[in-house]
């Protein structure tokens, strides 16, 4: 007798890493702009007065809160594509530690972009637009912490209920 798909904590858990994908890589496309400015900014001080301190600390200015920011929505892209691969082998019952990696994957993806898009406010670059960079930011990233939840707790409760012996079956 074939067993029946997870079905809906599974497709929660893959919804949430498809908004989470479309979250991650919109914010990183994003924070290479600013990226972009500062490596222009420093190309320019170059030239103008070759490499000094003047040319180190700019760079530095400019560009390490790009810099991480961008690390940081890189990271958000791969948290957000092991969601959605835990959420399709969740509804196929195989991987339960992938499962689980997911939906821990679920919830890391709107935090880190938090952290990440609260690093604007350190953004000493943009002449006091971080501020409003991060709390623009951090509004997208309300929705996808809100359907990360949702996922995470509902995996959580199948995993932990009567279906987490799904998993020792073999899928036919």
């Amino acid at each position: 007798m074939p067993k029946k798909a997870a079905g809906g904590p599974a497709i929660m858990l893959i919804v949430s890493g498809v908004f989470g994908l479309l979250y991650a890589l919109g914010y990183f496309l994003w924070t290479l702009m600013p990226l972009g400015w500062g490596v222009l900014a420093v190309g320019v001080n170059i030239s103008e007065k070759g490499i000094t301190g003047e040319t180190l600390s700019g760079a530095l200015l400019f560009l390490s809160m790009p810099l991480i920011q961008a690390v940081l929505f890189f990271i958000t892209v791969l948290t957000a594509i092991v969601t959605m691969f835990a959420g399709v082998r969740f509804n196929q019952w195989r991987s339960k530690g992938l499962v689980w990696l997911g939906l821990v994957c679920s919830l890391a993806t709107p935090v880190i972009g938090a952290l990440a898009n609260s690093a604007s406010a350190l953004n000493c670059g943009s002449l006091g637009v971080g501020i409003f960079g991060c709390l623009v930011g951090n509004v997208g990233t309300i929705p996808i912490f809100i359907v990360g939840l949702i996922a995470s707790v509902w995996g959580l409760v199948v995993l932990s209920g009567d279906k987490a012996h799904h998993f020792d079956e073999d899928f036919p």
